[in-house]
């Protein structure tokens, strides 16, 4: 039943935290991703032999919408590709993984190979996915390669993939949580309470964990069985790269040169504009450009300020009396 499975999985995914922790999380991505990466490429290749080659699968399918980027209107596509997008980039479970590498060549060399690898997985998945909507037009999207790996999977192959597949919803729910708790800890509970000793600091954390976990559960039991994973995964994206894209581009690139307090304020009121164009919807324009437009209007503020105040003040730039 769908509650009982949530429920298993929430209590998973505090278990694997509390006892693996990011070191866990790094060993079980790898693991994750060898066994995705051959489970999918394998169940693609197949996918593409049931249909008898690419040619047969273009003719039993119509060009519009399997064979176009732009299955929506283009503004809602571009929408979805901007904010998946600038959602990696600064999304914390992707950074941590590049920090807690074990050196600066290993840090490299993943952020490469998951860039060559990405994509192959994707593609043996869509090979998937539109094998089972010409096989099996009746069902939803999420049901698709649950569906294949049972049915059309070799029975050895077919258990590898589903113990990859359940890897891959631990370690990923896992490891988001991980990164947000860590940002609660470090960067605001360390910063109101910089006394706290390392015990009362893993305490905090674990009863951040507890307490996301538990509003995580209550969001995936009111939205249901038949909630769509992608628009979830979007509309995070989106949130998280409007509050930190663009500060975090300024901080690396115009380093010292806008003062912090934009920044905040950025990442602040740029989310806001998200939700409220989003339940308003005063123009026909995607939630997320008008939070980006905000944030760099906020930050080219910020900017402006800040070089009227270097100019009023002290000889010294920003960044020397930073």
């Amino acid at each position: 039943p769908f509650t009982t499975a949530a429920v298993l999985a929430v209590v998973l995914m505090i278990v694997y935290i509390l006892f693996g922790g990011v070191w866990g999380a790094g060993i079980l991505g790898t693991a994750k991703t060898i066994l995705t990466a051959a489970s999918l490429l394998a169940g693609g290749l197949l996918a593409l032999r049931f249909f008898g080659g690419a040619g047969e699968m273009a003719a039993m399918l119509p060009r519009d919408p399997f064979f176009t980027f732009f299955v929506n209107t283009p503004g809602k596509d571009l929408s979805t590709l901007v904010s998946l997008l600038i959602g990696v980039l600064t999304g914390q479970l992707y950074l941590q993984a590049i920090m807690a590498a074990r050196s600066l060549r290993a840090s490299r060399t993943g952020t490469l190979l998951s860039a060559v690898i990405g994509p192959l997985i994707g593609l043996g998945g869509v090979f998937i996915g539109l094998y089972m909507r010409v096989q099996h037009p009746e069902i939803t999207a999420v049901q698709a390669l649950p569906l294949f790996i049972v049915r059309y999977l070799p029975a050895w192959l077919s258990g590898v993939v589903l113990a990859t597949l359940f890897f891959a919803a631990i370690g990923t729910g896992a490891g988001l949580a991980l990164g947000i708790c860590t940002i609660l800890n470090r960067d605001i509970y360390q910063r109101l309470c910089p006394r706290a000793g390392d015990k009362k600091v893993l305490a905090v954390s674990r009863i951040l964990i507890l307490a996301l976990f538990g509003l995580s559960l209550a969001v995936v039991l009111v939205s249901g069985a038949d909630a769509m994973i992608l628009e979830w995964a979007y509309l995070s994206h989106g949130f998280r790269g409007v509050a930190a894209f663009l500060p975090m581009i300024t901080a690396l690139f115009l380093p010292g040169k806008i003062g912090g307090k934009a920044g905040t304020w950025a990442a602040i009121l740029a989310p806001l504009v998200v939700l409220a164009w989003f339940v308003l919807q005063p123009w026909p324009v995607e939630p997320i450009f008008p939070g980006l437009l905000a944030s760099l209007l906020i930050l080219a503020v910020g900017r402006l300020a800040a070089r009227k105040k270097a100019g009023a003040g002290s000889p010294f730039s920003l960044r020397e009396r930073q």
